[in-house]
């Protein structure tokens, strides 16, 4: 078990629990916004920080820097530092799984369920926020550019270079194995990727907590799309009034935001319907859901593990179109390990 801290908390202070890149850091940012505050305490540079009017960027809101540890030492020096600062309404501290959870295929990973279990009890109010739709986080520009897990010490600088590194720290053996047989080619990529993701699989907050402690679950869903009708809700939960000239403004950052979200999001609303239209041969335009290789892939692996089918994939650049991929499914050839 890890002790971070042996005193309890003696301030206002709210924990965003959130699975990884699922917009925690705009939550944060609207808490603040729509509380009326003017600046808030940042415990990386231990400073008071004014508070943007809106953090939006192409793909996330990063604009906004949360107190967001990522190691346990600097979650136990984050709250050091906040517990030492009387807070403005309140302090805020933004966290999920630790950078040294790499075991992307497990939702659970012990280091993070002590590190989260032992600093529940020290926050006046919890929110989780919770992702029950994993193909969300099936793209290949992600929402954010992280550090490389082959290289920590080094930053990915392209979507690409991040898609890269991630193979090659995962799927090392079976990607050199793969490029020995000469596949080189964008399909043989796809195809690999098939084989070896495990897009159903995803590390998630809820797994990692106590439940039993008094919390605010936010499913991501309702975060993208309505939390502007439901916003009231939290801020009830969290005991604190909205300053009501600062709705107009939040609200259209909100709509702003909201359209990041949205390729994702039909990508989720329509998988099940292109899997079924291309079994059955029905047409359907692709090129409205703008796909990329990891959706591609996505769809592929899917008939592979649970159709027992496969594409004739040679020369296969782009899907578009249900009806077009039908007439080049075959039996799959493929021996297959855990979905």
């Amino acid at each position: 078990m890890v002790v971070i801290l042996k005193e309890n908390c003696k301030k206002y202070m709210v924990l965003i629990l959130t699975d990884p890149a699922v917009g925690g850091t705009f939550l944060t940012w609207s808490l603040h916004y729509l509380a009326g505050h003017t600046k808030y305490f940042h415990s990386r540079s231990n400073s008071w920080v004014e508070l943007i009017n809106d953090p939006v960027t192409d793909i996330n809101a990063h604009k906004f820097q949360p107190t967001q540890p990522v190691t346990i030492s600097e979650v136990r020096d984050f709250l050091q530092k906040m517990l030492s600062v009387d807070p403005v309404g309140f302090h805020s501290f933004y966290f999920h799984n630790l950078h040294d959870q790499h075991d992307y295929t497990s939702s659970r990973h012990q280091l993070t369920v002590d590190v989260v279990n032992d600093i529940l009890p020290k926050f006046s109010k919890v929110i989780i926020v919770n992702n029950t739709h994993p193909l969300y986080n099936i793209s290949f520009n992600s929402r954010t550019l992280t550090r490389k897990f082959c290289n920590p010490q080094e930053s990915n600088k392209t979507f690409e270079e991040q898609h890269n590194d991630f193979i090659e720290y995962f799927f090392k053996n079976s990607l050199d194995e793969w490029k020995g047989q000469n596949l080189t080619n964008l399909w043989d990529h796809r195809e690999f990727l098939a084989l070896n993701l495990r897009p159903y699989q995803q590390i998630d907050m809820i797994s990692n907590a106590n439940l039993n402690q008094p919390h605010y679950l936010l499913n991501t869903f309702e975060l993208y799309n309505i939390l502007d009708e439901t916003i009231i809700q939290l801020f009830n939960f969290l005991e604190i009034k909205i300053d009501t000239d600062r709705i107009s403004h939040w609200k259209e950052v909100y709509n702003k935001w909201k359209k990041i979200h949205l390729k994702r999001l039909k990508f989720v609303w329509y998988f099940d319907t292109i899997v079924d239209y291309i079994v059955n041969g029905y047409n359907l335009d692709l090129l409205n859901f703008d796909l990329d290789l990891l959706q591609e892939a996505t769809i592929q692996h899917h008939l592979i593990y649970k159709h027992n089918l496969n594409f004739k994939t040679w020369q296969l650049e782009k899907f578009t179109n249900t009806k077009q991929l039908h007439n080049l499914l075959e039996p799959n050839t493929h021996t297959l390990g855990n979905y």
